[in-house]
């Protein structure tokens, strides 16, 4: 039983405990449903709870991870602290959908149940994973790495979604404003570190990392990409690596980036070209990057495609 979760399984209506079972359905309507179903439950309960006068939780600047996942689901109701944490854990699961629809229904809860400190849901998420350790069989090391994917994608989505509703829904103050972006920049660069990281943890991980990097960075303005790179070391360094060393996605995510990156960054990125050099009917920094594609490590020739598709911005 769940009941570090504020709730156990047999406190809960058995069809709301059913939910969990259709999110791994091989069939994507029945996975949708079921997600949007079981963050109508969270939500409801959330909102009923919102009078009870729960104050958020305060951490320390210096907490660790543990310390701020308890601290994620400080004001939220029980229901929707048990939805929120099952849905975190049950993104291990390799079983049929099961990483799909739950990452389809962390979304849509973190997105609706604002209780949840998005950074805090950071925390929450890696510590919900089973850690990989040395004993770690070859199945469930993988199943941790794709959880922890799908768990950052879900992070990014829902963290566009409330950036998008709170410019439409509220007006304040410009010092509230001007706080609310620091720490979602903050918070941004911190997952840009996390999937950098992953992406030297397993091959395959790099494309769908490096997608999220894009994902991620895709809302900032030109002024603030500059500051994110400076909050986030370990992401700056990968955008400069040498062609030689460098995977093809490195250059995916700085041809994407390209348009907004200061000349004086663009010059330490050493998969993008120095020079221009004309040639017909290409763009010069995609025809000299398509060449340095095929220099890097683990090149795929569809990836190519991808670049010669992005020479539109350039």
């Amino acid at each position: 039983m769940d009941t570090e979760l504020g709730l156990s399984a047999k406190q809960i209506d058995s069809s709301i405990l059913q939910l969990f079972w259709d999110l791994a359905a091989l069939e994507p309507s029945k996975r949708q449903a079921a997600a949007s179903a079981l963050v109508g439950h969270a939500a409801e309960a959330q909102a009923a709870a919102t009078d009870t006068g729960a104050q958020a939780a305060t951490v320390a600047a210096d907490a660790d991870d543990k310390e701020r996942a308890a601290a994620a689901l400080a004001t939220c109701a029980p229901l929707a602290a048990y939805v929120v944490r099952r849905l975190c854990r049950g993104l291990g699961s390799g079983r049929d959908g099961a990483r799909q629809g739950f990452a389809t229904a962390l979304t849509q809860a973190l997105t609706v149940v604002t209780a949840v400190p998005l950074e805090h849901a950071f925390a929450l998420l890696k510590s919900s994973l089973e850690p990989v350790t040395g004993a770690s069989k070859g199945a469930e090391v993988n199943d941790s790495f794709f959880g922890q994917l799908f768990g950052l994608g879900a992070i990014i989505r829902a963290l566009d979604a409330r950036a998008i509703a709170a410019t439409t829904t509220t007006t304040t103050t410009t010092t509230k404003a001007g706080k609310a972006a620091d720490a979602n920049l903050t918070l941004r660069a911190a997952l840009a570190e996390e999937l950098v990281t992953l992406t030297t943890k397993k091959v395959f991980l790099a494309e769908g990392a490096a997608a999220l990097l894009v994902q991620l960075t895709d809302s900032l303005s030109a002024s603030q990409l500059p500051s994110l790179l400076q909050r986030a070391p370990a992401f700056a360094t990968w955008l400069q690596a040498a062609p030689d060393s460098a995977r093809p996605e490195v250059l995916v995510v700085l041809l994407k980036l390209l348009p907004k990156l200061p000349a004086n960054v663009v010059t330490k990125c050493r998969m993008l070209p120095a020079v221009r050099i004309p040639i017909p009917g290409v763009s010069s920094r995609c025809s000299v990057a398509r060449h340095r594609c095929r220099r890097a490590r683990g090149f795929a020739p569809g990836l190519c495609g991808v670049i010669l598709g992005l020479h539109h911005v350039l």
